[in-house]
């Protein structure tokens, strides 16, 4: 098989299983277990995925239909964007006082305050100069 037709998969998990669908709420990763960086900057990625992380690193909380609203963007497109995010370790959700909403956050563990993120392999510093400018599709 060549190269380029193996499947990508990081090792131990099961496709799903990180998933808004499958995962369990705000639950921590399993200790000794790090991040992918890969994984991680591939989130980051997207524009509208570092949008919401920017919105995110001064421990602001966000749910979907917020970042909707504010964002003027679908439901589907911004659930994935969180999808992602939460899949790859960036974000993670629990439910909200209603049990019927998802809470959306950046991990104690990794923010330092002041707009800085720490991930174990490497450092955010973004600035904290007011709204975040939304990217053109």
């Amino acid at each position: 098989m060549a190269m380029s037709e193996l499947p990508i998969q990081s090792p131990g998990l099961v496709p799903g299983s990180a998933s808004l669908a499958g995962s369990s709420p705000g639950l921590p990763a399993a200790p000794g277990s790090e991040l992918d960086p890969v994984r991680v900057l591939a989130a980051l990625g997207s524009a509208w995925r570092w949008q919401i992380f920017q919105m995110m690193v001064d421990g602001q909380e966000l749910t979907i239909n917020g970042l909707v609203a504010t964002m003027r963007r679908s439901y589907n497109a911004v659930h994935k964007d969180m999808d992602v995010l939460c899949a790859a370790g960036v974000v993670r959700w629990r439910l909200g006082a209603d049990q019927r909403v998802g809470i959306f956050f950046i991990p104690e563990e990794f923010l330092r305050g002041g707009g800085v993120v720490e991930f174990g392999f490497g450092q955010f510093r973004l600035p904290s100069t007011g709204p975040v400018r939304l990217p053109k599709d």
